[in-house]
């Protein structure tokens, strides 16, 4: 079995982080707190942005699920 470097990892994190990001502006515009855009107050932008901020959060909890575990273990280990 192979090691998954954090080379493996940094695409999707990348990926992650910036469906967040666009995803976070994408609801925020639908809803209408961002105006002058041609999303504003389109509530199908606000779920598409949701949706797509959820998917960045599942694919960042999902590469890093392995190094949250190892970080939890070593925190609980008496020294």
């Amino acid at each position: 079995m192979t090691q998954n470097t954090s080379g493996m990892r940094l695409l999707p994190n990348v990926i992650g982080v910036f469906l967040v990001i666009v995803g976070c502006a994408w609801a925020l515009a639908g809803i209408g707190y961002i105006r002058q855009t041609a999303m504003s107050g389109s509530h199908l932008s606000g779920v598409f942005g949701l949706v797509a901020a959820l998917a960045g959060v599942v694919i960042l909890a999902s590469v890093n699920r392995a190094r949250i575990r190892l970080w939890r273990f070593k925190r609980s280990k008496p020294t």
